[in-house]
């Protein structure tokens, strides 16, 4: 019975990822079609059944025993995951049938998609999270939320602050327990203009047709108003 779900289980996962056109899986068997491994599926099962149904619910459920001690134990594995790439495929094809004449955009269907616009400190920690928190409040569960951050890279690789402040922006979401997309804009301590780097994220985060259509961030501090800050931020609030 073991043998024959193993192979089941290796057909289905054949299936999965020639139906899904996976790059990386090339069968050197010239005749090989995400039917037959279909079908090696099925026959599999079939025979497991024709020979004991009951050893079969047996194996059936030793089996998923064992894949959800797997999922539970999150063991760290690098052999890929077929659910992993059915996800990308159905996210792919309702990102392009959600498009600019569709009906998605009709008062009706509005969900609050809010952009958080974030200043962290030395440690890459939100200056100000319960900005964090008010956009949970917003959209109570629906919608979308990205947080941006702004980081001032110094003379330290661009890639690897950005990627450690993306997770410490994540930490902050996934502990008041509010679900969005972290990313973190890195830039040097030279640049003219930090304005138009938040501007240029305003403006291009987001990916079809689910963008920001809401803009969160934080008033200035007293100390800041200047009035070329002053002038700044009022611009920016204009674009």
């Amino acid at each position: 019975m073991f043998f024959l779900l193993m192979y089941a289980t290796i057909n289905v996962s054949c299936f999965a990822v020639a139906f899904l056109g996976t790059p990386g899986f090339r069968p050197t068997w010239r005749c090989f079609h995400w039917s037959s491994a279909l079908l090696g599926c099925l026959l599999c099962l079939g025979l497991m059944f024709a020979i004991s149904w009951l050893y079969s619910l047996v194996a059936l459920a030793f089996g998923a025993g064992v894949g959800f001690y797997v999922r539970s134990r999150r063991v760290s594995t690098d052999w890929g995951d077929a659910g992993a790439g059915f996800r990308f495929q159905v996210a792919r094809d309702q990102l392009l049938a959600l498009t600019e004449r569709s009906t998605f955009h009709h008062a009706k269907n509005w969900r609050p998609q809010i952009l958080v616009l974030c200043r962290c400190d030395g440690r890459f920690n939100p200056v100000k999270p319960e900005l964090l928190a008010l956009a949970g409040l917003l959209k109570k569960g629906r919608g979308l939320l990205m947080a941006h951050a702004l980081i001032d890279a110094q003379d330290q690789p661009r890639a690897l602050v950005a990627e450690a402040a993306t997770e410490v922006l994540r930490l902050h979401l996934h502990a008041q327990q509010i679900q969005g997309f972290p990313r973190a804009i890195v830039h040097r301590s030279g640049s003219r203009d930090v304005t138009e780097s938040l501007l240029a994220t305003a403006q291009s985060c987001g990916v079809g047709a689910l963008r920001p259509n809401s803009v969160l961030l934080g008033w200035p501090h007293a100390e800041e108003h200047s009035e070329k800050r002053r002038r700044r931020f009022i611009q920016f609030l204009r674009d």
